[in-house]
C-alpha cells in the first residue's frame, strides 16, 4: 500500500530569512476511502515578507566610502521590494506593506 508524507510547516513567516519570503498556503486534504486529493490554498491575510542581499562592493553605481549613495541605494531596493509586493499580493483590496528585510554587505 505504501504511504505519504506531509510536512507542514507555520503559515505565517516566522522568521526573517529568504525562505520565508515566499507565498504561504494551506493544505487542503480531501479524503474518501483510501483516495485523498490535496489542495493547496495561498493564503490572503499573510503580511507578505521580502528579502534582498546587497553586496556593495559589486554595485557599479554606488560608491561604498559615499554614505548618500549608499542610503540613496538601499532606499531603491526597498521601495522595489515593496513594488515586487504589491505585484505578488493575492488581494490588492487589503494591501498591506511588506516585511522587509535587507541583507548588506558593506566590506570593502
Amino acid at each position: 500500500m505504501g504511504f505519504h508524507i506531509s510536512q507542514p510547516g507555520s503559515s505565517v513567516a516566522t522568521s526573517l530569512i529568504d525562505g520565508e519570503a515566499k507565498p504561504k498556503h494551506v493544505l487542503l486534504l480531501e479524503i474518501k476511502g483510501s483516495q485523498y486529493r490535496p489542495t493547496k490554498i495561498p493564503l490572503k491575510s499573510v503580511r507578505p515578507f521580502e528579502y534582498a542581499d546587497v553586496v556593495l562592493k559589486d554595485e557599479p553605481d554606488i560608491d561604498p566610502n559615499d554614505q548618500a549613495s549608499i542610503i540613496e541605494h538601499l532606499d531603491t531596493v526597498v521601495r522595489n521590494l515593496i513594488e515586487k509586493s504589491k505585484k505578488r499580493a493575492v488581494s490588492k483590496s487589503k494591501l498591506k506593506l511588506p516585511l522587509v528585510r535587507i541583507k548588506v554587505d558593506y566590506l570593502r
